[in-house]
């Protein structure tokens, strides 16, 4: 892992500097908020607060009228922008999650099938654009809730989707993130990464119009302009090169809707091709555009030979780039493979920071939540992220000589890690998911054991440092 990241691991208090949400007494409860969570981020509002008077102020401050997410977010936005601008070329990973609630809470509304209430985040993510891949920062949120009310059968729904304006659909929130996001950062060495929920004619276009570079995985049976053909019969008339093998983990599948885009497969190596063109793709019948034709380059990965009763591993990614050898094909497959960074962070912003267990009672109160958390999530993930197999970074990076002395002392007690006289942050990680119950022969640690991990090392930390006083 290259040094120049682990000046990323600053206390966190530095994502909130700068901040104004218009009075100087709640910029610095803001920032006092902050960094009580950011100490043990798992744990409820009441245990996070020395006393009633303290928990008070913190709900007060979260349902204050004056406070907004978005001065709060702010600040960690300007400096993941500069990370990502000092860093050269940026990925900008794009996707929306949706956080649930029990019971009724102001504001918020219906989430999927469920009568569960809550409301979804379309979050943009910026990447470091080489192999090491390291999380720099949140660099774009658009927060919505769903009008409640009777939920029409599907047939219903879908024709009142396709006759809304498109500037009231929320697939629109793509392309506004990604315009948003564009011009706030100096350089167009940006590349905005979306997976196949994104995938839309016109998103395409509207990416090409505002000059914005991408990738985004799409599907293989659109039409191209030569008549009859679809973009997978352009595909197949293309040589394809071997590319690499891949081991997958076996997947049990979600729901319906999930089985179909994620089908349910046993453990196994895949052995990949990959193949590549540029064609023009033709206006979809109900495309809300005036444009109508969009040329574009598609880079294919497919896995040949699949084994019997195994559904094939296809990538169809749709890309600005040029590309016109393996080499330049590949790194649009890399740009994708970033992606995944952003499905990791919703991780540590649930399980992690335990978001969803929120008491408040209004959507305005938990996106004011929600932004602080954020930072915090985000430094969560970067420090996992450099605590990889082959990281050299020194464990005295992230922890003070304190947090370090208190994990030797419990992995010692409890015989459950045995942690070297100089330690790099991966060992310190190990060490710390230990101390919450990871076995390691189970493979990496999860959000929840470091979680537990994390909160009994800094209890610890109380008490020792109390003892040496």
């Amino acid at each position: 892992m290259p040094n120049e990241f682990s000046d990323l691991l600053n206390d966190v208090d530095a994502e909130f500097a700068g901040i104004s949400v218009g009075d100087k007494r709640l910029n610095a409860r803001v920032r006092s908020v902050a960094a009580r969570i950011a100490i043990a981020p798992a744990e409820s509002f009441p245990q996070l607060v020395a006393s009633e008077a303290e928990c008070e102020a913190l709900y007060r401050l979260l349902n204050n009228d004056s406070v907004g997410w978005n001065a709060i977010l702010e600040p960690h936005v300007v400096a993941s922008v500069a990370r990502g601008a000092e860093q050269g070329l940026t990925r900008v990973v794009h996707d929306t999650t949706d956080f649930a609630f029990s019971g009724d809470r102001e504001g918020m509304g219906p989430i999927g099938m469920q009568e569960t209430l809550g409301f979804f985040a379309h979050v943009a993510m910026a990447v470091s654009g080489g192999e090491e891949r390291i999380p720099l920062g949140i660099v774009g949120l658009i927060p919505y809730a769903r009008a409640r009310g009777a939920r029409l059968p599907l047939n219903e729904r879908k024709l009142a989707v396709r006759k809304k304006p498109r500037a009231e659909k929320e697939s629109t929130r793509w392309e506004t993130l990604a315009r948003t996001v564009g011009a706030r950062f100096p350089t167009n060495d940006v590349i905005h990464v979306m997976d196949q929920e994104a995938d839309d004619f016109v998103l395409v276009t509207e990416l090409q119009r505002a000059g914005l570079r991408f990738v985004v995985r799409g599907t293989s049976d659109r039409l191209v302009r030569h008549k009859g053909e679809s973009l997978q019969d352009v595909l197949d008339g293309q040589p394809a090169e071997v590319f690499r093998a891949v081991p997958l983990s076996a997947r049990k599948g979600g729901g319906p809707k999930q089985r179909r885009s994620h089908p349910p497969r046993h453990e196994r190596v895949a052995h990949l091709h990959l193949r590549w063109t540029q064609l023009v793709i033709k206006r979809p019948d109900h495309a809300q555009t005036d444009v109508a034709s969009a040329a574009v380059w598609v880079v294919q990965v497919f896995e040949p030979a699949p084994p019997d009763g195994e559904a094939p591993i296809v990538w169809t990614l749709l890309t600005s780039e040029p590309v016109d050898d393996v080499a330049t094909a590949t790194e649009i497959v890399d740009h994708y493979r970033a992606r995944w960074r952003i499905e990791e962070y919703f991780r540590a912003l649930k399980q992690g920071c335990a978001v969803e267990k929120r008491q408040l009672e209004s959507y305005d109160a938990m996106l004011n939540a929600l932004a602080i958390f954020m930072p915090i999530a985000w430094r969560l993930l970067l420090l996992r992220s450099l605590a990889r197999d082959d990281s050299p970074l020194p464990a005295a990076a992230v922890f003070d000589a304190d947090e370090i002395a208190v994990v030797r002392a419990l992995t010692e007690h409890k015989r459950c890690y045995a942690l070297p006289a100089e330690p790099t942050i991966r060992d310190l990680m190990l060490a710390v998911a230990s101390i919450g119950g990871h076995i390691r022969n189970n493979g990496e640690p999860g959000w929840i054991v470091l979680g537990r991990g994390f909160d009994d090392v800094l209890k610890a930390c109380i008490g020792w440092r109390a003892a040496r006083r």
